[in-house]
């Protein structure tokens, strides 16, 4: 057979360059080193059996060759180290050499050849050649010795074809697979596995997926029991088993009761006792697998036995005395049990046992237990039970709610809230003076007792007493009526007796002409005073009876005080005013009120309209924001089963109506100015050069010749025949760059362009006064200016005046109008100016009660300004709301909203009344539609 050898690792990479390093630093070599060569040829005759390798050495070199052969491995770079080396031995000739080679090897896995040749100063390697093995034949056991053994022996395997890589090999007995500690090509040397629980096993060896049976039996050694100690004990006292084959996997049983083991070894096992309830002789079995011995009737276990228990019946705290044998008193957890609960034991011996019943225990014959450690012993058969409680008489027997009695009788728990009492099926409070024969209890306030009548049943735990006991409740009556007539939503106070402390127990009856209405919960005082809030469909003539707990009582005559209405104010009505009714007898109620009782109905509207306020004699209503048309208007009232109407007609007469639609496609943020019946609108925000006139009188629109250049953010007024227009001129829509100021002549239609004054910006207001214009304000940007000029219009000249002192915002947009010789400026914010011309001063008035908003509008209509829609400087929420302005008291209150929310738009006035157009809708659509404001 040829012989395998593995070598050190000897690199022939690093041997070649330091060779050639010792060439070319060697200058005076005095002799050339020639290394050997050799040719690794075709692998052939490949089978199962084996395979025939083939080489050739080409030059022996310059020292004798020492050993030659081929090294085979799966690594792509086989190695002596690394691979199955056979060895040929020296060679002292050159030419071919072949091996026959037979090697346990994977199916359908590539294996790599090299040969080799070795001198004492080189190691060189052959071209590399590859095969694809066919595998190789199953192996062959010719023998094992020791046959016979226990868990950890050694056992060694003789053979053929085993694979000499340890973990080319597996090794079973049977089915448990065995730890390989040794191999080679014809031996194996494995340890019988710890979990084998077999007795006979046949050994099977695989090598690379082929297998092979030996033809011996294994056989496992028996565990063996030799002595028992001690030989008797009870639940979980420790038991030591010696004897020999013994395992891990090894289990003991006493009699069929696996026991709990707490030390092992191979020959000493120490375990617990199992709980038995009976004591005698028990067998002792100890197990691995399918191999058990058996000891019977080895061991004594001594349980416990229960004799008598005396007296045979008891009631709570009594002492009972239990007889017997193998108590244990030596064990310290040991306890009786009445029904779950611990009993408080007296005294202790093998034999007996004196202990209390506990106040816990709940059924008439107890579960009685007896515990040492976790194990409980049943004993309930010895004892027949406890008395039940017993009732022998109630004191008194005539009772209010809430109000104590007490029971008398025996056998009662000392532990007073464990003795449940019930009056007419509901658990009742029990006093913490009650005691074993007397327990006061309070009658329950939620009782039901229909007739007067409560059943009372006493309960410890599961034991109820036998017998029927009752107690009477007294119906309520009612005394008085206080007042005895009464209006819809005042309190009336009833007084009586027998009435019930718990609310939802008492109930009021209206009746009428001994038909039951509807019931209501009255609120109680006490048990003689109660009051209740007149319902809304209480009738004009009733009676009013009480219950309490079911049970029903007298009646009490009761009569409703008719409602009426004097006065409504205004009789003109407009969107958003507040009326006011007067009368006698109206539901008091105030607040923002949602669930009204007071019902008033307008016939402009479907539903009611919400109060405001209510006292006996006035209501408060608000009519709704909303468009209604002109025209007579019905109120009703309804409370209750009453109603009323008013008998003359109130009248809606809404301020705002709908002119006519102007044909203009981008109307936002138009200037205008007035020449008679004639308005200019001049350069929206939009951009452009749009430039319109509009005769109110004909309700007709021209358009006009165009603003000379394109412009943004006007301002606009007419002196003597001309518009003069002043707007922020732009390249590009929407961002200013310089004032355009021009005048258009009416009578020639011609635009004339005129010098600003370099302090002019966009979005400013402007107004004519004494024959002069007053222009400025307004912002660039986001950069807003207080500057104010006089626009002498004869000389065409400019004068600046003193600043606007009000606040500012970034986006300035200010609106004014002019009343008498003052003009009117408001800023965003609300804060109102007058501006003095003769004494060039500014005078704060009354702010308008609005929150910051941007392009709103303004006009005045005689001695009062208007002012309001515009959008939220914030959430640029387009706005609905109009306020007017009086002069003469320097004071704003808000009036009758626009019919739409518009931002952006014109206004105008004119023969006592107010025009709004153009701007942007909520939907940031435009609007077309001309607006007529009629002051009320």
């Amino acid at each position: 057979m040829i012989r395998l050898l593995r070598y050190k690792r000897s690199i022939l990479i690093f041997s070649l360059v330091v060779t050639f390093l010792l060439l070319i630093t060697c200058k005076k070599e005095t002799a050339i080193r020639v290394f050997p060569r050799a040719l690794t040829g075709e692998v052939t005759d490949i089978s199962k059996d084996g395979i025939r390798l083939h080489g050739e050495i080409l030059a022996l070199g310059s020292e004798p060759v020492l050993d030659h052969g081929f090294v085979i491995s799966q690594s792509l770079n086989p190695r002596l180290n690394n691979g199955v080396v056979i060895s040929l031995g020296p060679a002292d000739k050159t030419g071919p050499f072949e091996a026959y080679f037979t090697l346990v090897m994977k199916e359908s896995e590539t294996y790599y050849v090299l040969s080799y040749l070795k001198t004492k100063s080189y190691l060189v390697y052959g071209q590399r050649r590859s095969f694809l093995s066919p595998g190789s034949n199953n192996p062959v056991i010719t023998g094992f010795y020791p046959q016979a053994g226990t868990w950890g022996d050694t056992i060694h395997i003789t053979g053929q074809l085993f694979a000499d890589q340890l973990n080319g090999n597996v090794v079973w007995f049977d089915t448990t697979k065995a730890p390989v500690l040794h191999v080679t090509d014809t031996s194996l040397t494995v340890t019988v596995p710890a979990t084998l629980q077999k007795k006979q096993s046949i050994i099977t060896v695989e090598t690379f997926g082929n297998k092979t049976q030996s033809h011996d039996v294994f056989l496992l050694q028996e565990s063996v029991i030799n002595t028992i100690e001690p030989d008797h004990g009870f639940y979980k006292d420790t038991i030591d088993i010696y004897g020999a084959y013994f395992n891990s996997y090894t289990k003991v049983f006493v009699d069929t009761i696996p026991a709990d083991i707490i030390e092992f070894s191979s020959d000493h096992i120490k375990f617990k006792v199992p709980l038995f309830f009976t004591e005698g002789y028990l067998s002792i079995k100890v197990s691995t697998g399918d191999m058990a011995v058996v000891k019977p009737g080895v061991f004594y276990y001594s349980a416990p036995f229960f004799g008598t228990i005396n007296p045979g019946k008891g009631t709570f705290r009594d002492t009972l005395t239990m007889t017997g044998r193998n108590f244990h008193p030596e064990r310290p957890n040991r306890k009786i049990t009445m029904d779950n609960r611990s009993c408080a034991v007296i005294s202790y011996s093998d034999t007996l046992i004196r202990f209390l019943i506990p106040d816990r225990a709940i059924n008439e014959v107890p579960e009685i237990k007896f515990f040492i450690d976790d194990a409980s012993f049943p004993v309930n058969d010895k004892f027949q039970g406890l008395y039940l409680p017993v009732i022998s008489n109630i004191s008194p027997d005539t009772l209010f709610f809430n109000q104590s009695f007490t029971i008398y009788g025996n056998y009662f728990n000392p532990v007073p809230n464990l003795n449940k009492v019930s009056v007419a099926g509901k658990s009742a409070y029990v006093s913490s003076s009650s005691t074993k024969d007397k327990v006061i209890v309070a009658v329950p306030l939620d009782i039901d007792v229909p007739d007067g009548k409560a059943d009372i049943k006493l309960r410890i735990g599961n034991m109820t007493s036998p017998g029927t006991y009752e107690i009477v409740i007294p119906a309520p009556v009612i005394y008085n009526i206080s007042p005895d007539s009464g209006i819809i939503g005042e309190k009336i106070y009833i007084t009586g007796d027998n009435f019930n402390h718990y609310q939802g127990r008492n109930k009021i009856y209206i009746e009428n002409a001994g038909e039951q209405l509807f019931q209501v919960l009255p609120s109680v005082e006490s048990a003689t005073s109660a009051r209740l809030e007149l319902p809304e469909m209480t009738p004009l003539s009733s009676t009013i009876s009480m219950e309490v707990n079911g049970q029903k009582g007298n009646s009490f005559p009761f009569e409703l005080k008719r409602i009426q209405i004097t006065d409504v104010s205004p009789r003109v009505l407009f969107k958003g005013c507040t009326i006011t009714i007067t009368g006698n007898n109206f539901h008091i109620e105030s607040g923002n009120i949602v669930n009204q009782k007071n019902k008033v109905y307008l016939s402009i509207l479907q539903e009611p309209v919400h109060l405001t306020s209510a006292t006996r004699t006035t209501m408060t209503l608000t009519l709704p924001d909303q468009f209604f048309p002109d025209g007579p208007v019905t109120l009703s009232y309804f409370l209750g089963v009453q109603n009323i109407s008013m008998n003359d007609y109130l009248y809606f007469s809404n301020p705002w109506k709908v002119l006519t639609s102007l044909n203009i496609d981008q109307a936002e943020g138009f200037s205008t100015c007035m020449n008679g019946s004639d308005v200019y609108l001049a350069v929206g925000t939009g951009g452009g050069s749009d430039f319109w006139r509009y005769n109110v009188s004909s309700n007709s629109l021209t358009p006009m010749p165009d603003f000379p250049t394109e412009g943004w953010g006007s301002t606009s007024f007419f002196f003597d025949g001309k518009v003069y227009v002043c707007a922020g001129a732009t390249d590009s829509i929407k961002f200013p760059e310089g004032i355009a100021f021009y005048a258009f002549d009416v009578a020639t239609s011609a635009w004339q362009k005129l010098d600003p004054v370099s302090g002019l910006h966009t979005r400013m207001t402007s107004f004519v006064l004494n024959g002069k214009a007053y222009i400025g304000l307004g912002s660039m940007g986001y950069t807003s200016f207080r500057d104010w000029y006089e626009f002498d219009i004869s000389g065409n000249t400019w004068t600046r005046k003193s600043d606007f002192p009000g606040t500012i915002p970034a986006v300035f947009t200010p609106v004014s109008f002019v009343i008498d010789n003052l003009g009117y400026v408001i800023s965003n914010n609300g804060e109102l100016w007058a501006y003095d011309p003769v004494n060039d001063i500014w005078i704060a008035k009354s702010s308008v009660g609005f929150g910051n908003r941007n392009n709103m509008i303004a006009f005045s209509i005689g001695t009062k300004g208007y002012a309001g829609i515009g959008a939220d400087a914030s959430s640029l929420e387009t706005l609905y709301d109009f306020w007017e302005y009086d002069v003469t008291n320097d004071t704003w209150n808000q009036t009758s909203s626009m019919p739409i929310g518009l931002s952006s738009a014109f206004s105008f006035s004119y023969n006592g009344k107010g025009y709004v157009g153009g701007g942007l809708k909520p939907d940031n659509s435009y609007n077309k539609t001309l607006y007529e404001f009629q002051p009320r």
